[in-house]
């Protein structure tokens, strides 16, 4: 199993929670369900959002796979993941984002492994990177929402572009859109 980005890229801001249940099987009235699929790690997480911020945050993580349920309470079994492992919490404050993660059904595990693409989980772990160190001089310096939702989401991928394409120049062949969180 591949280590968490977080547990990579930025330790302090990560921890697991062992609970009975799942936080995000049902959202409060003021947030929205989002869930994605996280590929390397053969998982599929859920989570319950409420700011634009963790909303910004979520797409970032995720590699942009991240989707609103809509009118699914449960995503992640619609997609063959009916069994609750854990909830990951990344980040703290305005950032903290709690992700219950669920296991695949045993027709899942017969399929094939995601395929790893070093090159592209490396820009993405640094991309996480550069949005946690963003979001640190947003929250530090007090400055407005947008700081995070519009600046750190424009200079992550700004990085992230500009990583990928190197990717896709060198022995790596093809980019992998697959995610970790």
């Amino acid at each position: 199993m591949a280590p968490s980005v977080f547990m990579v890229g930025a330790a302090c801001f990560a921890s697991v929670v062992f609970c009975d249940q799942p936080i995000a099987r049902d959202c409060p009235a003021d947030s929205e369900k989002f869930w994605a699929l996280d590929k390397p790690n053969n998982e599929c997480a859920e989570t319950c959002l409420c700011t634009e911020v963790q909303k910004t945050e979520f797409k970032i993580i995720t590699g942009f796979q991240g989707q609103a349920a809509g009118n699914e309470s449960s995503p992640c079994a619609v997609h063959s993941y009916h069994t609750y492992n854990r909830t990951d919490i990344l980040g703290t404050g305005p950032l903290k984002i709690a992700l219950d993660k669920y296991l695949p059904d045993q027709k899942m595990l017969a399929k094939s492994p995601a395929k790893d693409d070093k090159c592209a989980l490396d820009c993405t772990i640094e991309s996480i990177g550069v949005y946690w160190a963003c979001a640190a001089v947003c929250i530090k310096t007090s400055a407005p929402d947008s700081c995070i939702t519009a600046g750190c989401l424009a200079a992550v991928t700004a990085y992230d572009v500009k990583c990928l394409k190197g990717c896709h120049n060198s022995s790596n062949p093809g980019i992998s859109t697959d995610f970790l969180i």
